[in-house]
């Protein structure tokens, strides 16, 4: 482990990123989603190293467990690998995933429509519950709930480190927005089981960290931006923005860096240093199609924006680190890639007490908890966003850890335990 204490270095993103070592022997659940097909491509292709063949029809597929037959292949970072890849055709560090040669029929013009995907997924509509649980949407801090409703700081004590909760916005958004692949009957016999209708929503809070130690005041992640409750929230426990000492970015989508910079392109928080993972960083500087996500090509368009527009503010403030850096005393990024390619979960220690936040790889807990294998519709590398869901709520469980979350319902505090499959919530707000 090393503290960093000034970045320099630049991280160059790598389209095919080299995972190394297998699967966790526990993780075994295999599973073929398709979107649909787009014709972009031609009819047949070589992939990079992969040599794909029999690729007639391009489907975004994703899948995790182990290879039947001579039949594995990998994941790249765009997800959009399809036709079958022969064994001896993969690349030694590279994680291998079943590959599943699916096919699925055209429609008249030869090409599902984006769009028409994307609205079909549920009744009430996914492209409402992004704009408002995603802010993939200018029109998200309308549709938030009011800040004079929203609760005052949660505060808990790591040992010697103090943490407050600050209550930033909820959203409504449509429960299939957080799990994509989940068969429709079982979404809604999960939904009956909570006493929910298949067309009802559910609030989706909106809640960034601020660890106080000794020596510094560190922000993790900044909220929505305009229309948020942060800044409030900051003031009403004596603290102005000049007091924050570190802003860590955990992933840059605009839930999460909405806040990170003013009207006009400057920094809110101008005294403190902006950390971001180097591996997250390249991604979005890069201009990333975000084909692999079956949304819109303008909310895709919104999301790369708003991402490249930070990115462009913090320049020559912009810190980068990487997975194991401890960016406080006390404070560490832990890797938790899958929502996005960058994204980290932080883990706090002090005095022999621990807390893990998992940021984003975990959203609702009925849903994810209860069934682990779930992913949602921004999440870049679904089958690494389940792995290392799963890897970061069994070490909680194992090692009975304080649990913080960023949209589970306010605050988001409490302890998880292992059920036969997925893990129960206790909350401890």
């Amino acid at each position: 482990m090393r503290v960093v204490r000034a970045a320099t270095r630049r991280t160059p993103f790598r389209p095919y990123p080299a995972y190394r070592g297998e699967l966790p022997a526990r993780v075994r659940v295999t599973h073929t989603t398709t979107l649909g097909t787009f014709s972009r491509f031609p009819a047949s292709r070589e992939s990079g190293p992969f040599g794909v063949s029999s690729a007639k029809e391009h489907l975004f597929v994703w899948s995790v467990g182990g290879g039947e037959g001579n039949s594995i292949g990998t994941l790249h970072a765009a997800n959009h690998l399809t036709g079958t890849l022969a064994r001896s055709q993969t690349k030694e560090g590279f994680m291998p995933i079943a590959i599943n040669d699916v096919r699925i029929s055209s429609a008249s013009s030869g090409d599902i429509s984006r769009r028409s995907l994307f609205r079909g997924l549920t009744g009430v509509g996914l492209a409402a519950g992004l704009g408002g649980a995603l802010r993939f949407a200018p029109a998200a801090a309308q549709e938030s709930t009011p800040m004079a409703s929203l609760p005052p700081a949660h505060r808990v004590q790591v040992g010697q480190i103090e943490v407050l909760v600050l209550e930033d916005a909820v959203f409504p958004a449509p429960p299939a927005l957080f799990a994509l692949n989940a068969p429709a009957a079982e979404l809604n016999a999960e939904l009956a089981e909570q006493g929910l209708a298949p067309d009802a929503t559910i609030d989706v809070s909106v809640h960034p960290l601020l660890v106080e130690t000794d020596e510094q005041r560190v922000l993790l992640d900044t909220g929505i931006g305009a229309g948020g409750n942060l800044l409030n929230a900051l003031a009403a426990e004596g603290i102005t923005p000049g007091d924050i000492d570190v802003v860590l970015i955990t992933h840059l989508h605009l839930d999460h860096i909405g806040g990170a910079v003013d009207a006009n392109g400057a920094p809110v928080f101008p005294n403190a240093r902006y950390l971001i993972n180097g591996t997250e960083r390249a991604f979005w500087a890069a201009g990333p199609e975000l084909s692999e996500l079956a949304v819109p090509a303008e909310q895709n368009d919104q999301s790369r924006q708003g991402a490249l527009d930070v990115l462009a503010a913090l320049e020559g403030v912009l810190e980068e680190i990487a997975p194991g850096d401890e960016i406080a005393p006390g404070v560490t990024a832990i890797d938790a890639k899958g929502h996005t390619p960058g994204h980290v979960a932080v883990e706090i220690n002090s005095d022999g007490e621990s807390m893990l936040h998992l940021v984003d790889a975990v959203h609702v807990p009925f849903l994810q908890l209860d069934h682990p294998d779930w992913f949602m519709l921004a999440d870049n590398w679904p089958a690494w966003a389940v792995t290392n869901r799963k890897l970061l709520l069994d070490r909680a469980a194992d090692e009975n850890l304080l649990v913080a979350t960023y949209h589970f319902p306010f605050p988001g505090i409490g302890r998880v335990s292992k059920d036969e499959v997925g893990w129960t919530w206790t909350d401890e707000g």
